[in-house]
C-alpha cells in the first residue's frame, strides 16, 4: 500500500469515526428526525457537483417533475 493510500484510509477512518461522535453530541440538541434530514440534505448538496460533472444533473432536472 502506498503512502497516499494510507493517508486516504486514515482520512476515511477519521471521517467515519467523527460521524459517530457527531451523532452522539447532536441528537440531544436537534432530535433524531431533524438530524437525519440535515444529514440527508447535506449529503445531497455534496453530491450535486458530482452529478453535474457527469451530466447526470441534466437528466435529473429533466425528470424532476415526475419524481
Amino acid at each position: 500500500m502506498s503512502p497516499a493510500d494510507t493517508a486516504r484510509l486514515l482520512l476515511l477512518s477519521s471521517l467515519w469515526g467523527f460521524s459517530f461522535i457527531f451523532m452522539r453530541v447532536a441528537v440531544p440538541e436537534f432530535g433524531p428526525v431533524s438530524l437525519i434530514g440535515l444529514r440527508m440534505g447535506l449529503g445531497a448538496l455534496l453530491l450535486l457537483p458530482l452529478l453535474a460533472s457527469r451530466e447526470h444533473l441534466r437528466l435529473l432536472l429533466a425528470n424532476a417533475r415526475p419524481l
